[in-house]
C-alpha cells in the first residue's frame, strides 16, 4: 500500500526533473548554439585546464557588487505605482 502511495510523487518528480532538463538543453543550445553534445566533442585540452584567476569568488563580495548594481531601494515605499495604502491604481 506504500509502495502505491509514493508512485505518483516520484512520477511527478520525474516529469519535473525531465521538463527541467529539457529547459535547459534549449535554453543551452539557444546561448551557445550547438547541443551539449556536440559542445562537449569541440572541446580542447584548453578549454578544460582551469584558468588562473578562475577560482571560486567571493559570494560575499558577489552580493555586495549586485546590491551596489540595484543602486538605493526605498523598502518602505511599496509597490511602484501603488496608491494610498498601498491600495492599486483606480483604473
Amino acid at each position: 500500500m506504500l509502495r502505491d502511495a509514493a508512485r505518483p510523487s516520484w512520477r511527478s518528480a520525474r516529469a519535473r526533473t525531465d521538463s527541467d532538463l529539457d529547459h535547459l538543453a534549449r535554453e543551452c543550445h539557444q546561448a551557445v548554439g550547438a547541443t551539449a553534445a556536440e559542445a562537449a566533442v569541440a572541446l580542447t585540452e584548453d578549454d578544460l585546464a582551469p584558468r588562473p584567476g578562475a577560482a571560486a569568488r567571493d559570494p560575499v563580495q558577489e552580493m555586495r557588487e549586485k546590491l551596489e548594481r540595484m543602486g538605493p531601494v526605498n523598502v518602505l515605499g511599496g509597490r511602484a505605482g501603488a496608491g494610498a495604502r498601498g491600495a492599486p491604481p483606480a483604473s
